[in-house]
């Protein structure tokens, strides 16, 4: 039953066994509005931008309770993250409506499949012939907007207007000798630009002196007596590990998609190594002898 919106589902103790009756009571009088229909497309570009500027890469984890507040944070700024990231666009009109020989094949498909993943027999192999029918439909509907077009009633120039690609033109830049219009100028200005920012230093040093100064710091460093924890986990771990996740599962129940983790910059990836990291020291520390 669709767009039912009020509703009461109860559980009587009529029987011995753990499957219990559930009665639901249903209001047929109050219903809810059609969903609209709606796509959300996530920029991953400002995702990156947005995650590099707002999480920290060394976050203060003393105690326990510091070590909650980092994660309800991390979770909240991913959450928040996608959400600024992600435009929901709606659909005016229908949508694609396929023949009813394709949509015929989709459920014969679909029967077909299940029986197979129950009983391994007979094989399915309608995918590719119901592709090749979605592309003849497309191409067959291409064909006829193409020839219904006309210049008389701005069909022609609504169809340009949708087919043209705005060209964003490359701004000049400026040398030393004024400013540059061309490629090849812009690019002799780009290695000119490269060439005076990584020349030698003129001032004079001293290889005595820098040597001096490593082996004092060297020995400083040599002297100190205090242990650092354990380095249980490291960032290259952390991305090894996102990066065995399958960005086409499906999401959980927070509803972050796999592909965000995938996106994370190295100072979000430094901020959930610590946290894992604080998360086995507390563990370690509880169980001391494990």
């Amino acid at each position: 039953m669709k767009n039912i919106s009020a509703g009461n589902a109860t559980s009587h103790n009529d029987l011995f066994s753990d499957q219990k009756p559930v009665f639901f009571e249903v209001n047929l009088n109050t219903s809810l509005a059609a969903f609209a229909k709606k796509f959300s497309i996530t920029n991953w570009k400002a995702y990156y931008e947005i995650i590099y500027n707002s999480i920290p890469g060394n976050p203060k984890m003393g105690t326990t309770e510091e070590v909650d507040d980092c994660i309800s944070k991390f979770t909240c700024f991913i959450t928040t993250t996608i959400n600024l990231s992600t435009k929901v666009q709606l659909i005016k009109g229908h949508f694609r409506q396929l023949p009813q020989f394709i949509l015929d094949k989709k459920k014969i498909k679909n029967r077909l499949r299940k029986l197979y993943q129950q009983t391994f027999y007979p094989p399915f192999k309608l995918q590719k012939q119901i592709h090749k029918d979605i592309e003849d439909f497309d191409n067959n509907r291409w064909r006829e907007t193409i020839q219904g077009i006309n210049s008389e009633d701005n069909t022609l120039y609504d169809m340009n207007r949708k087919l043209s690609n705005k060209f964003i033109p490359t701004p000049p830049i400026l040398d030393t000798d004024g400013m540059k219009y061309m490629p090849l100028g812009k690019a002799n200005a780009f290695r000119y630009s490269l060439e005076n920012s990584f020349q030698e230093n003129p001032e004079p040093y001293c290889n005595s002196h820098i040597s001096k100064v490593n082996l004092t710091i060297n020995k400083y460093l040599r002297s100190l007596n205090t242990c650092s924890p354990p380095n249980i986990i490291s960032p290259q771990e952390v991305i090894n590990l996102i990066k065995k996740i399958n960005p086409r599962k499906a999401t959980g129940p927070d509803g972050v998609p796999n592909k965000a983790p995938r996106m994370l910059t190295l100072n979000a990836v430094t901020h959930l190594t610590k946290i894992f990291k604080n998360v086995l020291l507390s563990i370690a520390s509880q169980h001391p002898g494990n």
